[in-house]
């Protein structure tokens, strides 16, 4: 008896998933960018480097979010989790 396995063929998100996603890790992720970013630009004297850089990881992040390869590799992330853990949908 031939096994169900997952499909490997990433697909792009639909309408509804695409706001789910930008809802949920674009939105918090620009607004701790900004707040960093206000840090460095009005006051410097306290921003140290790590705040620089936690500030380009961010937009990093929110760059690769809007990329539809990468809300693929969420999705197929997403469907290997929802294989392997029972969870209830």
């Amino acid at each position: 008896m031939p096994e169900a396995g997952l499909s490997t063929t990433p697909v792009a998100a639909d309408r509804p998933l695409g706001w789910i996603i930008l809802g949920t890790w674009v939105v918090p992720t620009l607004t701790v960018a900004a707040a960093k970013a206000s840090i460095m630009l009005f006051r410097p004297a306290e921003a140290p480097l790590t705040i620089l850089l936690t500030t380009l990881l961010y937009l990093a992040w929110v760059a690769l979010t809007l990329l539809p390869s990468w809300r693929g590799l969420l999705i197929d992330i997403g469907r290997l989790l929802l294989a392997k853990v029972p969870f209830v949908v």
